[in-house]
């Protein structure tokens, strides 16, 4: 899981019923792999669109000759949007089954998330933190400061996972969010969330806000 863009047009409610498509788009190579781009479209069973998504998966180490179709939407953040003031930063603190409840709130039991020894055959020093849980810390941290708390005045939401996350005695989330220029008549704010180690493990965050 290499990036993910969200684009939301109406709030999740209680009780929907929804139908989700998914398409592959574009693949593009890369001195470390391909990346593989997929859009998604959720919608009602009346067809009301509720949100898009485009989902880049990177295969390590392939290749192909050329690239083809489409590549994934741009959200990298501007020359020199760090070196502004930032708007916010907090933290979150993950607890010891952080994992675990995200697991089964996600239906995704992935063993390199839930066991250590499973997650040390794989490679993993640690248990891994799940990629959707960590961008989730950072939507936490976003929704708080720059939509008021009102998750339904979120349009867009983009990131790229730029390190793994180990589940580790007194790991935290910390969000950093920085004040971009308006375009599209909507607010923009950039972010990247770092681990408590204080690795960079989501990058070239970017959020659109209605007023």
């Amino acid at each position: 899981h290499g990036q993910h863009d969200f684009v939301f047009h109406r709030p999740i409610l209680p009780g929907m019923r929804l139908l989700s498509s998914a398409t592959v788009s574009g693949v593009q190579p890369g001195a470390a792999g391909v990346a593989v781009i997929i859009k998604l479209a959720m919608r009602t069973t009346d067809g009301a669109l509720v949100n898009e998504q485009v989902f880049t998966a990177f295969a390590a180490k392939a290749s192909i000759d050329r690239a083809a179709g489409e590549p994934a939407p741009e959200h990298r953040l501007p020359p020199g949007a760090k070196s502004a003031p930032a708007l916010a930063c907090l933290t979150y603190p993950m607890s010891a089954d952080q994992t675990r409840r995200y697991a089964d709130a996600s239906r995704d039991y992935s063993d390199y998330a839930l066991d250590p020894v499973a997650a040390r055959a794989k490679g993993f020093e640690h248990v891994l933190v799940h990629g959707m849980l960590t961008l989730a810390f950072a939507g936490r941290a976003v929704v708080e400061t720059v939509c008021a708390g009102d998750s339904t005045r979120l349009n867009r939401f983009a990131a790229r996972f730029s390190n793994p996350v180990y589940l580790v005695p007194g790991q935290a989330i910390t969000t950093t969010l920085w004040p971009l220029d308006r375009e599209h008549d909507r607010a923009q704010f950039g972010f990247e969330a770092t681990d408590s180690s204080g690795r960079i493990v989501i990058a070239h965050g970017r959020v659109e806000v209605a007023a």
